[in-house]
């Protein structure tokens, strides 16, 4: 599927870290809860690959998951550098309405991968709509590449 800058959308069997960690892409976009403690979903499978420095960052104060926060984490991971995107979606009462993105999260979006200017990058299907999806796939520069992992 390509819409009309160009990028392209991939759909994977690997998991999002697996797709990350094995050099498929560098940059991914993560979900995070303001209510989640420890962090769920695939915020909590890279915070076990960070050694908990993602529930550490949240101890401290230096991302919260708030609505509309964008928080960027890079990660030196065997000599390159990853990029991780943890996306504020605020509280919610289950995880069952983790992939509710607003306006206001795909202006955020939006903002930061115009500043980060990373050209793959992978999100979950089980945070992200396929409705979501698409759109975050217009949001990435001419040429760019959206992988959607389970």
């Amino acid at each position: 599927m390509t819409d009309a800058q160009n990028a392209t959308v991939n759909e994977v069997d690997l998991p999002l870290d697996r797709v990350l960690t094995e050099g498929q892409v560098d940059s991914c976009v993560v979900l995070l809860s303001e209510s989640e403690r420890p962090p769920r979903g695939c915020a909590g499978v890279l915070d076990w690959h960070l050694k908990g420095a993602i529930s550490d960052g949240l101890r401290q104060g230096i991302f919260s998951g708030k609505v509309g926060e964008c928080a960027y984490f890079p990660w030196n991971f065997h000599g390159r550098v990853l990029h991780l995107l943890f996306l504020g979606i605020g509280k919610n009462a289950s995880s069952q309405n983790r992939t509710s993105v607003s306006a206001l999260h795909l202006a955020s979006l939006d903002k930061n991968f115009k500043s980060l200017r990373r050209e793959k990058w992978v999100i979950s299907r089980s945070e992200f709509s396929a409705t979501i999806a698409e759109k975050l796939s217009r949001l990435l520069p001419e040429g760019g590449q959206l992988w959607i992992a389970p």
